[in-house]
């Protein structure tokens, strides 16, 4: 039995939502199909602004944001930022094509943010995801 026909982990992983913040669809989509794969909910926003209006109608659910930090209308580091004043200990998980934006982050979070950047492979995000999750 592989790891995402195993029962014990996908009952584990059905309880948590992540709200999946990335304006490239393909990039979307391919994370999408990969964490619902794992048993995670996901609930999805091509923006910034998209994000945030998602978060706050769902705040209670939202276990990780995983969102990728160049967006239209609203950046990933805005969305944390405004996330951050309502619900502070919401972990994060930012992806970026750009190595310079790690510098912004991890500092001081408490193992609330990760990063990962462009290109990268499902395992590595996954391996991440469970990760914030699990600290």
């Amino acid at each position: 039995m592989n790891k995402k026909e195993d029962p014990a982990r996908m009952s584990s992983n059905e309880a948590k939502t992540i709200l999946l913040a990335e304006d490239e669809e393909i990039v979307k989509q391919f994370l999408q199909k990969s964490m619902q794969r794992e048993g995670y909910r996901v609930l999805t926003a091509s923006n910034g602004e998209e994000a945030l209006a998602r978060f706050m109608e769902n705040m209670e659910d939202i276990s990780l944001v995983v969102t990728d930090v160049v967006m239209p209308i609203k950046s990933g580091i805005e969305l944390h930022n405004e996330i951050n004043l309502v619900k502070p200990e919401t972990r994060f998980l930012f992806i970026s094509g750009l190595t310079s934006d790690y510098i912004l982050m991890e500092e001081g979070t408490d193992g609330r943010i990760g990063f990962i950047t462009k290109p990268f492979e499902k395992k590595v995000v996954m391996d991440k995801i469970r990760e914030l999750l699990e600290s």
